[in-house]
């Protein structure tokens, strides 16, 4: 048997050095593991060992979501080709996991989606179901409670397809839990029997626990706390009967948990002490389980009991911990920080504080306070153009009396160079304290517009979700058409529409408010349409070789709808007689300040064409947005089907 030396070496680096690494600052700690990955890629291990490498990262991601990010996607890359299905779908569920992390939901989806596939060929249900349950909370955070609740029953039918309980008793706890969060209390009340019914049947003691201490949620919110306490009280039960196999940690931190929620059915009765007394229990039994992570819940709590207590100085003293807490804008506990501030100094007759927090409770709110941020600036400019023609005003009377006086007095010379330093010191303090208005005048202009920049960024988020919601409503209308070529037209109409919200999506998420990043556009739109085909287009490839190119929305937009067209031709018409193809896309820059966009599919030449006298709907738009941009257009159908557009290049007007 003959050894590797270095292979040896690299998992010595990836077993040891990363473990090791857990004992340094987060900084070292990110730079030991980047190491190590990197190490790993260069490596000679096969190509199954590094993605199983790759999907051991779920302990590091939290030091650096875009390093980890980084790493998930080289391995994804490296799975292209895998002919294990199971590790093929799993490095599709990481990425679609890292999408999540850093907070581009709508490519996690798409991703997910093609994991279910994958998983299907594989026959794992149990996998798919995983996948649906993942789909529940990235659906809820794009805003789509519907499609959110349709993958948790999803899950539900998969689960029964195979009578696996245990898959069950976690669907049934996950959809209970967004129910729940939708406000559909007494549905999230009814899945959550079920869930419970099947841990104690296969006695699943921890989901037993679990799902008996969340059901309080949902009757207390439906006002029903005698319901909320007989499933605390079972959830204590099930604790105490079930201790050595659940373990004491488990038990002492899930304690912790049961008796926080007592203390907030305590407070919905108006038992206030033993509200608090509740509280010191969940407080012991999180000490005892090394469990101290919700102590800014347990602090708002506590401030709002002691408010209804009437007990002001002391609740007053707790919000004051909660908003200094450093794990508060984390946790999203500062608004109810500043309102309990604000009511406690109220109450007290502290106005000054009120207003501080007030004005702090103001600031959160972007959108609404804009009208009033403009309003500010330009009262802090004529302030300040008052302000300095005063103290011109001023200058000017001093200088005059200056003058009348050495004309009056005529005293010594002593005296004169005596009152000129004098005066030269008024005046350098003067315009010391001009300029320090004046920079303090241009970082609250600074802020005011970083305050807009960041509307403009809700903007662009808003019309993305608003051409969503079309895209939603025609796939809506399709399933009620039964002809092929209308349904055929509406899918196209939907992908135009995606095509569109992408561009704002990348503007949002992007640095640059006004350009858009083509190469990584191209890359996301081009597989969006691919993957929109389904079966029909399992074989095309699609390849983008491009430097990096940012245009400016005018012209991004109508490129991308042209770039929507002509893939939506190749892939209806390039490939019918082809298990496999390709479809290309490059963008250049020329010196003559043009750039030429070429798409081009290797595939049979059977469409329309998009010629001036092409009569489809596909190819007058390409020739009218061609026009749009002052660009000419040319063709060829020489192997395959080729697009080449020139237009004029616009430089971006922010960066």
């Amino acid at each position: 048997m003959r050894f590797n030396l270095k292979r040896i070496i690299n998992i010595f680096f990836l077993l040891f050095l990363i473990p090791l690494a857990f004992g340094q600052t987060d900084e070292e700690q990110a730079l030991k593991i980047k190491q190590a990955y990197d190490a790993m890629f260069e490596s000679e291990l096969p190509v199954n060992e590094k993605i199983d490498s790759v999907l051991s990262i779920n302990d590091y991601w939290r030091l650096d979501p875009n390093e980890a990010f980084r790493i998930v996607k080289r391995g994804f890359a490296l799975s292209k080709n895998n002919p294990n299905l199971k590790q093929h779908g799993l490095i599709h569920r990481e990425m679609g996991r890292a999408y999540l992390w850093i907070n581009q939901p709508d490519s996690s989806i798409i991703i997910y989606n093609k994991t279910i596939s994958i998983f299907q060929k594989a026959g794992d249900v149990a996998a798919q179901s995983d996948i649906y349950v993942s789909m529940l909370d990235v659906y809820s955070l794009v805003g789509k409670a519907d499609s959110s609740i349709a993958s948790g029953y999803k899950a539900e039918e998969l689960c029964l397809s195979v009578n696996d309980e245990k898959c069950l008793v976690k669907v049934y706890y996950y959809l209970m839990a967004q129910l729940n969060s939708l406000g559909k209390d007494q549905e999230a009340i009814e899945v959550g029997k079920k869930a419970l019914g099947l841990s104690k049947k296969i006695k699943l003691h921890h989901f037993t626990v679990v799902i008996s201490g969340y059901l309080p949620l949902p009757h207390r919110a439906l006002g029903d706390t005698k319901g909320a306490r007989s499933y605390l009280d079972a959830a204590f039960q099930a604790i105490e009967e079930n201790r050595k196999a659940l373990g004491e940690d488990y038990c002492n931190r899930h304690s912790g948990y049961l008796y926080f929620e007592s203390a907030k059915i305590n407070l919905q009765e108006k038992k206030y002490d033993l509200a608090l007394l509740d509280l010191e229990k969940s407080y012991k039994f999180r000490v005892q389980g090394k469990n101290m992570r919700h102590n800014v819940y347990e602090l708002d709590l506590k401030g709002q009991i002691l408010f209804e207590k009437k007990d002001i100085k002391n609740a007053n003293k707790t919000f004051r911990k909660l908003y200094d807490h450093p794990q508060i804008k984390e946790r999203g506990f500062l608004k109810q920080a500043m309102i309990g501030l604000i009511k406690t100094y109220a109450i007290q007759k502290q106005y000054d504080s009120v207003y501080v927090y007030r004005n702090a409770l103001d600031s959160l709110d972007i959108s609404d306070k804009l009208h009033e941020s403009t309003l500010k600036m330009e009262e802090l400019k004529t302030e300040y153009e008052t302000e300095k023609k005063e103290a011109t005003i001023a200058a000017q009377e001093e200088q005059l009396s200056q003058q009348r006086t050495i004309q009056w007095l005529m005293i010594g010379l002593a005296g004169i160079l005596g009152l000129l330093f004098f005066q030269s010191y008024r005046n350098a303090q003067t315009r010391k304290r001009n300029n320090e208005k004046l920079e303090k005048t241009n970082a609250l202009l600074g802020e005011k517009n970083k305050e807009n920049e960041l509307l403009l960024k809700e903007i662009h988020h808003r019309v993305k979700n608003n051409l969503q919601t079309i895209s939603s409503l025609l796939s809506l209308q399709s399933n009620t058409i039964e002809d092929q070529n209308a349904l055929d037209a509406v899918q196209e109409s939907r992908n135009r529409v995606a095509s569109m919200a992408l561009i704002h999506q990348k503007l949002y998420q992007g640095e640059n408010l006004a350009g858009i990043e083509m190469r990584d556009y191209f890359e996301t739109v081009g597989q969006a349409i691919i993957d929109s085909f389904g079966e029909q287009a399992e074989g095309v490839e699609l390849q983008v070789e491009m430097p990096e190119i940012e245009l400016d929305v005018d012209t991004a937009i109508p490129i991308g709808l042209i770039t929507n067209e002509l893939i939506t031709n190749s892939l209806k018409y390039a490939f019918e007689n082809k298990e496999t193809g390709k479809i290309s896309i490059s963008m250049q820059q020329l010196d003559n300040d043009l750039v030429q966009l070429y798409i081009a599919d290797d595939g049979e030449n059977k469409s329309e064409g998009i010629s001036a006298g092409g009569t489809g709907f596909g190819s007058m738009l390409i020739n009218l947005l061609t026009t749009q941009l002052g660009g000419k257009l040319k063709q060829s159908t020489e192997d395959g089907t080729s697009t080449l557009i020139e237009f004029k290049f616009k430089e971006n007007l922010a960066a």
